[in-house]
């Protein structure tokens, strides 16, 4: 073999040698800050899940698969084992790429029907993505519903449970009056309400706009006399 070759091969060696020590520092940085974030194994859907899909089903089919993620970038609810779910049925749309929640899945319901709190309805709303928290809205969760009418912004309805949460949707809307449409992602939300508190929603948006403000445990809600042209800036 000639210097040359001898040369070129010794540097291809070191070439070699250095990628492969990189890779092992990328490696070790990824696993250190994992460690440091309390890595938690989770089940992560693989495609999506219509709604009435059984656990079961979805698991028997390979629509799940074990993931490492930080717990801070988990939902609290989420599954690690597929038994959890396995005999219950998806409520809503799951989606490629979503961390499985307890709360996307609920007991198998009488001809078809939805679970809800004992004596409330069902009812849909569609809205876009800042009215439903950026998509962060999901079954099982308590939402706040802000009302605008011609008068006014005021809470209209507060500790309401979200029973379903549809697919994800592009509408067209114009109203920029430029002549050129924009795709608006909307979802189709599923309420459980009382009689009154549906009356109210259905006026409500027929009436104005709604939006919905994503509650927690320490979440403060009361009546107030809203916002209005008169006060917003007091």
């Amino acid at each position: 073999m000639s210097r040359r070759s001898a040369l070129l091969a010794a540097a291809v060696a070191i070439a070699a040698l250095g990628t492969f020590l990189v890779y092992l520092y990328v490696q070790s940085i990824q696993q250190n800050s994992y460690a440091d974030q309390d890595p938690v194994t989770v089940l992560v859907a693989k495609e999506a899940v219509a709604v009435g899909t059984s656990g079961g089903a979805a698991v028997n089919g390979g629509s799940f698969e074990e993931k490492v993620l930080p717990r801070g970038a988990v939902p609290a609810d989420s599954v690690a084992d597929a038994s959890v779910v396995a005999s219950n049925v998806a409520v809503t749309t799951i989606l490629p790429g979503q961390v499985i929640q307890q709360s996307m899945f609920g007991e198998k319901a009488i001809n078809g029907q939805l679970p809800l709190e004992k004596g409330d309805i069902a009812l849909s709303v569609q809205l876009g993505d800042p009215q439903r928290v950026a998509g962060f809205v999901q079954p099982g969760s308590q939402v706040a519903v802000f009302a605008t009418t011609d008068d006014a912004t005021k809470l209209l309805l507060a500790d309401v449970d979200v029973a379903a949460v549809g697919p994800t949707t592009a509408v067209k809307d114009s109203a920029s009056g430029d002549g050129n449409a924009e795709s608006i992602p909307t979802a189709i939300l599923t309420l459980s309400l009382s009689q009154r508190q549906a009356e109210k929603l259905v006026f409500a948006q027929a009436n104005g706009d709604l939006y919905l403000g994503l509650q927690n445990t320490s979440s403060e809600l009361g009546q107030s006399s809203g916002a209005t042209a008169g006060n917003l800036f007091n």
